[in-house]
């Protein structure tokens, strides 16, 4: 019967994941208790149900989660990625650059490639440290100059730092490349960071239109970062964020 359990507690797992795509969330937090309470050393299905919670907001619990996979598992890059992105969500970047660059230490390849240079640059803006940022995005712009995200995160520490030549060049640059995404499948996040940057041009009424269109475009959408999730901490709505309109559509 021991030997039982833990597969049986990783297919309960499985299952409660493919809840979780589904947007069940009532459900898979069940299943993923029915599977830890088969195998309480599941670091798997901790990880799991820290993705729910997160999910539902809940995340002093998604936190507890993450940790619990952690400290059962030390060699579980996975989980040093999403527990750096918690600690994004609760404005704790310093925490999340580390656990940031634990996790690409441990596995390169537990991180997209392409996005490893913007995404350490972005912990670095959103802790205040432009200056360094703005080193890694110009190197991730230098290596490929279509990367969107790098595109994009350097148009808004540019702005950040100051309004510039550089800052109008960098959104025009960024512009270029997104608008090539419009119709494509990934077509509703572009249409986002072009609004984005219309909200660095201080173009407010246009940017938040734009939000208004994407809120509504995601509304039965299954997304792991929705819109209203991303311009909560997105630097190109910095200006906007804290206003009655924003806080109105996003809640």
């Amino acid at each position: 019967m021991m030997q039982k359990q833990p597969r049986a507690s990783l297919d309960m797992a499985v299952q409660g994941r493919d809840l979780l795509r589904s947007g069940a969330y009532a459900e898979a937090l069940e299943r993923l208790a029915s599977a830890l309470a088969l195998d309480p050393t599941n670091a798997w299905a901790f990880a799991r149900r820290s993705e729910v919670y997160e999910r539902i907001d809940d995340l002093v619990r998604a936190m507890d989660d993450i940790n619990r996979a952690i400290s059962l598992r030390s060699d579980y890059a996975w989980a040093f990625i999403w527990r750096a992105r918690l600690h994004q969500a609760t404005h704790q970047y310093a925490a999340s650059l580390e656990d940031f660059e634990r996790a690409i230490a441990m596995d390169a390849g537990v991180f997209r490639a392409d996005h490893v240079l913007p995404e350490r640059a972005l912990l670095l803006a959103l802790d205040g440290r432009y200056e360094e940022a703005i080193s890694l995005y110009e190197q991730a712009v230098a290596a490929d100059p279509s990367n969107a995200f790098a595109l994009y995160g350097r148009a808004a520490v540019r702005c950040l730092m100051s309004r510039d030549a550089r800052a109008k060049t960098a959104i025009d640059e960024a512009r270029t490349v997104i608008s090539r995404e419009l119709g494509t499948e990934t077509h509703t996040r572009a249409y986002y960071e072009l609004g984005g940057l219309l909200a660095l041009k201080r173009d407010f009424d246009r940017a938040l239109a734009i939000l208004s269109e994407v809120l509504f475009l995601e509304k039965h959408q299954i997304l792991r970062t929705p819109a209203k999730k991303r311009a909560r901490l997105d630097l190109a709505w910095f200006e906007v964020r804290g206003t009655s309109d924003f806080e109105r559509l996003i809640g």
